[in-house]
């Protein structure tokens, strides 16, 4: 086991980060599970537990830059605050969206909840297109001028996306393709 001590000393410190990082997403990928849990005869689509616990470590973690950045030398205290800034403005986004936002379905209504923009409801019959974005990882479903954003890392949203695309059937001949540079 010396020889992978040795290696991960030798290798540089970026990589070492990057490497952890693509294995945490790669673990995260695969805990989503593809069938929606199911409430009250209803559908629900939301962010697992996996995502959950990984948005309360970075909180925790948010805390900590915070503290640091807190005891930086003098020279260095508005560098060391930005990146506290920017390191807490990510971790709070993540816990929004992790513990948050909520997607609810049956054969008649699609629910999007969130904090911020409370409860939308969209019919089944005015689902007009769908797609997938590449550039941010997530489908959606075009609902009139609305679109509601699905991303993969929610447990359920394969489920979700196959339901609209036979709703989409239904109604007018199949999801078309996104742009992929949507932002």
């Amino acid at each position: 086991m010396t020889w992978l001590k040795d290696m991960f000393k030798a290798m540089p410190q970026p990589i070492l980060v990057a490497l952890i990082s693509v294995l945490a997403v790669s673990l995260l990928r695969r805990l989503v599970r593809d069938g929606p849990a199911q409430e009250d005869g209803n559908r629900v689509v939301r962010f697992g537990s996996g995502l959950r616990v990984l948005s309360l470590f970075l909180l925790l973690a948010a805390g900590f830059v915070a503290y640091a950045a807190a005891h930086a030398s003098p020279d260095q205290r508005w560098l060391a605050a930005y990146v506290a800034l920017g390191f807490n403005l990510g971790a709070l986004c993540l816990a929004y969206v992790a513990f948050g936002v909520v997607i609810i379905y049956d054969d008649d209504h699609l629910l999007y909840r969130s904090p911020l923009s409370g409860e939308q409801r969209f019919p089944w019959t005015e689902i007009t297109g769908g797609g997938y974005s590449g550039l941010r990882g997530a489908h959606y479903l075009a609902f009139g001028e609305r679109n509601v954003w699905i991303s993969e890392m929610m447990d359920g949203s394969r489920d979700l996306m196959r339901f609209a695309e036979r709703k989409w059937n239904e109604r007018a001949g199949g999801i078309q393709e996104g742009p992929e540079n949507e932002t």
